[in-house]
Formats: structure tokens, C-alpha cells, sequence
């Protein structure tokens, strides 16, 4: 049971029943003296129990702003983050794009050498060719210059 100490200007404070178990029917608190009477269903009583309900909803609330605060303190974070993020994926993008095109361009560039290069080999090849036919004409010249020559020794 909860009691009810009035002082004489009306002023009250609840008091739990282990008060009264101890036989207190006075109690000075702040240099005011309060008496005890049964707490009933007093209007005093009532406004008492709907203030502390009242501080109840106001610290839930408290607690709920604060909860509310740190929510935004984190999203606020995450947002930061993914724009981060996105700025690092347009970057990757932007260097893969990049790295795309100079691949192509070496691409391109390697196919024209490869080209060239098969141009230079064939035209070597044919240059090879005349060399050797010029070179098999000349030895073959070469050597009948020197039958000639062998004959015009045995003429003699």
C-alpha cells in the first residue's frame, strides 16, 4: 500500500508501506514535518501517479530520441560511404573504359606490325629467291667461263 504525507500547506510525498511497518505516522524531510494519512484514491494521489507516468513516457521518449539521434548518426555515415562507393566505382568504370580503349588501340597497333611484318617476310622471301637464281646464274657462268678457259689452255 502507498501512503500519502501531507504538511499543513498541502504540499505531499508517497511513501511505500514499509514506513508504517515501522510504526512512522510522521516523517521530516527538508525541514518540513509530513503526516501520514492512507494515500485512498485522492485526486493529490491521482496527478502523483499520472506525473511519475508521466516521467516514465518522458524518458522512454528520451531514450527514444536519443536511440533516434544515433540511427541518424549512422545513416548519415552510410550515406557518406556510398557516395564514397559510387565515386569509387565511377573512377573504376572511368579506368576501365580506359584501359578498353588503349587495348584496342595496342590491338590494332599490333595487327599493323604483324602485317608488316608478314610484307617483310614475303618480300624477303622473294628477294631470297632472286638471290639464289642470280647466284645459281652466276655460278653457272663462272664455270663455263672456266671450261672455256681449261679449253683455250689445252688449244694452245
Amino acid at each position: 500500500m502507498v501512503w500519502l504525507l501531507v504538511d499543513a500547506t498541502g504540499c505531499g510525498l508517497v511513501v511505500s508501506e514499509w514506513l508504517t511497518s515501522l510504526g512512522q505516522r510522521r516523517l521530516q524531510s527538508r525541514g518540513k514535518i509530513f503526516e501520514m494519512t492512507k494515500s485512498g484514491d485522492s485526486g493529490m494521489t491521482r496527478s502523483l501517479q499520472d506525473w511519475r507516468a508521466a516521467e516514465r513516457a518522458l524518458d522512454k521518449a528520451k531514450a527514444g530520441r536519443v536511440a533516434a539521434e544515433r540511427a541518424a548518426a549512422a545513416a548519415a555515415k552510410a550515406e557518406k560511404s556510398a557516395v564514397a562507393t559510387a565515386e569509387a566505382a565511377r573512377a573504376a568504370l572511368e579506368a576501365a573504359t580506359l584501359a578498353e580503349r588503349t587495348a584496342a588501340e595496342t590491338a590494332a597497333a599490333a595487327a599493323a606490325a604483324r602485317q608488316a611484318s608478314t610484307t617483310d617476310r614475303d618480300e624477303a622471301d622473294v628477294d631470297e629467291r632472286a638471290a639464289m637464281a642470280a647466284e645459281k646464274e652466276a655460278m653457272s657462268r663462272y664455270r663455263a667461263a672456266e671450261r672455256d678457259a681449261r679449253r683455250r689452255v689445252e688449244e694452245r
